[in-house]
């Protein structure tokens, strides 16, 4: 006997509120029956276990959706173009589907920052304009704390460095360096990791953002380029024993997006 959508979007929320218990850092106030438009309600997210109001990070819009089927991870799903331009101009939102079908329900989502959304409807406009739903890639939501406010404090650091640019059409790499500006600013990776080895990560991701900050500027512009193909340069001194007898040797390990390194 298939579902109501009404008993779907209620186990899909009751699911959801589930995984997210493993964070002890958040408050969720999450509702039943679409009393907003296109929100379901927000994440708090908190920089300590107090969770005082001195110690609010962030309020995270998000939206959730419940389908009684199995989570395939080549279909993406239906967003409305009208909601992600919506999403863009607030800056923001986790979107979360849960697939109800299976042992245990998959809870997954999609981090959709300005820039994601930015390029979702870009692409979208190549294929075919005027669109009005739009297929978005979902994965599944870590099961564990440490991985889940990871993805917490991502979006909140991606979102406060791109939401004020929401409004504006963002340049490329190559419209910057072509246009007569004169380049004297800064070009900035950013991204959150527990070593300087994990930017490796964000780049074979697509996660990590690039941005371009001019001089005297207060908050680096975001663009819209990917970052995929990183190269690291670390010197090291490296102590060789020959025959008894140690040596000293400068030494530049070369890090590379490709799971590689080169000495």
């Amino acid at each position: 006997m298939s579902k109501s959508s009404k008993q779907i979007e209620e186990d899909a929320i009751d699911y959801l509120k589930l995984a997210l218990k493993k964070s002890k850092h958040i408050n969720r106030e999450i509702s039943e029956g679409d009393r907003e438009p296109i929100w379901d309600g927000h994440i708090y997210f908190y920089k300590n276990l107090k969770k005082q109001n001195i110690d609010l990070v962030e309020r995270i819009p998000v939206q959730v959706k419940g389908k009684d089927d199995y989570y395939n991870s080549n279909e993406g799903y239906p967003i409305k173009r009208k909601n992600l331009e919506h999403y863009l101009n607030e800056g923001g939102i986790l979107y979360f589907v849960v697939y109800l079908k299976g042992d245990i329900p998959t809870v997954t989502y999609a981090s959709l920052t300005p820039k994601i959304i930015k390029k979702i409807l870009l692409a979208s406009n190549k294929k075919k304009q005027n669109i009005k739903n739009i297929s978005v890639s979902m994965k599944p939501l870590p099961d564990n704390e440490e991985d889940l406010n990871f993805v917490f404090n991502n979006f909140i650091q991606k979102r406060k460095y791109q939401k004020v640019f929401a409004h504006l059409k963002w340049r490329s790499q190559e419209t910057l360096f072509e246009s007569s500006e004169n380049l004297d600013g800064d070009f900035q990776l950013k991204f959150i990791g527990k070593e300087y080895l994990d930017i490796l990560e964000y780049a074979k991701s697509g996660e990590l953002d690039l941005y371009y900050k001019p001089k005297g500027a207060i908050i680096p512009e975001p663009l819209i380029d990917d970052i995929s193909d990183l190269k690291l340069f670390e010197d090291k001194e490296m102590v060789v024993q020959i025959q008894g007898k140690e040596r000293v040797y400068k030494t530049t390990f070369i890090y590379e997006t490709k799971n590689d390194y080169t000495i």
